[in-house]
């Protein structure tokens, strides 16, 4: 039935519907897409704020950066930037709907099509290009996934290396110092020999100068 051969009563609900279709679509776009995107955002954000970090710490301390924290800081960084694409997309988007449902009201309204041809043009308009919300969304998704499996498996590879050549590489002896006893015993035994040892600044007492060996006198027979 077309807009002119509706009741009045027929057309107010008709109407009334229209404006709960346009606060419904509203609503209803805006929420999902602001909390979808709020959480990509803010993990994406984050897991690139720490790579950094960590990779800023490894650069102070003189030590070598692992090749898997430039492709951690790079799945994350790819997952920012789709995020933002992401929102540019559904702020169009929604202009695109409500653009589409003006349109297909305004049709109505002047008697080109029924209102069983409102509800499926709206129908279609909604779902037109909605695939690309959810390539973009799964993308940036996928990419903070990989980021993460990459660091834990990556990093935890990158640490045992590390620790395994610590361990193999023997400690070197710094300056021109003598080294010292190295166990328990060693220091009991050097400090047996420091008490034995004669103190050189002592003053020894004088002796008495030795004196010739007397000779026996014998007796002139």
């Amino acid at each position: 039935m077309k807009y002119s051969e509706t009741s009045d009563e027929q057309t107010q609900a008709n109407l009334d519907h229209i404006d709960r279709r346009w606060k419904q679509l509203h609503e209803m776009e805006t929420r999902r897409a602001d909390t979808a995107l709020n959480y990509l955002f803010l993990v994406s954000g984050g897991a690139a704020a720490a790579t950094l970090t960590y990779i800023g710490n490894l650069t102070k301390d003189g030590t070598s950066v692992p090749p898997s924290a430039f492709w951690m800081l790079g799945l994350f960084s790819v997952a920012v930037l789709l995020v933002g694409l992401l929102k540019i997309w559904v702020t169009y988007r929604v202009v695109g709907i409500f653009e589409g449902w003006r349109a297909i009201v305004r049709r109505y309204y002047d008697d080109e099509i029924t209102w069983k041809d409102v509800l499926q043009a709206d129908e279609t308009n909604v779902r037109k290009w909605g695939w690309i919300i959810h390539v973009l969304a799964w993308l940036a998704y996928f990419s903070i996934a990989a980021g993460v499996t990459v660091g834990f498996f990556k990093l935890q590879e990158e640490s045992a290396r590390v620790r395994t050549e610590k361990a193999n590489t023997p400690a070197t002896k710094t300056g021109d110092k003598a080294p010292g006893p190295s166990t328990a015993n060693d220091r009991s035994e050097l400090g047996r020999r420091e008490v034995q040892k004669p103190d050189e600044r002592r003053i020894c007492p004088e002796q008495p100068a030795p004196t010739a060996p007397k000779k026996e006198v014998k007796a002139a027979l």
